[in-house]
């Protein structure tokens, strides 16, 4: 059976496995290896006292992984139906579609449902990288639920660790909006639109920073490179 479409190809690795490519604008791009996928896939710091939250089915090679780590509850968040679909069609993944502590949020489902975040851990899978915004805006509704908020912050997306920030603003009563790194006008647009009462980001962001200054908004960054050169520049 194909479980290709127009954007995504599911296809056999070199090895034997089930690798696959997303298309993102022109170019195609592997989410695991065209070798060894399993090994791409690895994840050895599963919390094994709680439940976890997956970012992305993919292949269900990350599922796999933390299914056999923690006896806990599984919530598996996927935009894209058709990774749902090869699982049961393939006989070793079956238990996962019908083992009952596993539960699958697809698209717009995980916006009408409410699970125990603060309870949880967090792993982000690799098919979730390609797909930053749906992700973003399911964990921040997830996050938000039954929260005071205390202002308001913009978090600019990093693939390091934006997400650990973003739950740990929430969890501490900010609403938090996310946006992609984007020129000095799309971003003064962006927090006219919606106006912050501070701006997060990754590293040093000449143009936040600027943005901040014109704006009178508190800025905030958290370095992770070392050395950061921007620190280093006298404007």
């Amino acid at each position: 059976m194909d479980f290709s479409n127009e954007k995504i190809v599911i296809e056999k690795a070199r090895d034997g496995n089930f690798t696959c490519k997303v298309k993102l604008g022109d170019t195609w791009k592997y989410v695991y290896s065209r070798n060894k996928p399993k090994r791409s896939a690895r994840i050895s710091d599963v919390q094994t006292n709680k439940a976890c939250i997956i970012l992305g089915l993919g292949l269900g090679y990350e599922l796999q992984e933390v299914y056999e780590q923690t006896p806990h509850p599984i919530y598996v968040i996927e935009k894209h139906r058709i990774f749902h679909d090869f699982l049961t069609q393939h006989n070793k993944y079956k238990k996962f579609v019908n083992d009952p502590r596993i539960h699958f949020l697809f698209e717009d489902e995980v916006f009408d449902t409410s699970i125990p975040v603060n309870i949880c851990s967090l792993i982000k899978g690799r098919s979730a990288i390609f797909d930053d915004e749906f992700y973003s805006r399911a964990m921040r509704h997830l996050l938000l639920s039954n929260k005071k908020e205390k202002g308001k912050i913009l978090l600019l997306r990093h693939p390091t660790i934006a997400y650990d920030c973003m739950r740990a603003f929430i969890n501490l009563g900010y609403e938090v909006i996310t946006e992609d790194f984007l020129n000095e006008k799309q971003l003064l647009q962006v927090v006219e639109d919606e106006p912050p009462d501070y701006i997060f980001s990754i590293n040093i962001s000449n143009i936040a920073l600027s943005t901040c200054k014109k704006k009178n908004i508190p800025y905030i960054s958290w370095v992770v490179d070392s050395p950061s050169l921007r620190l280093y520049h006298k404007d």
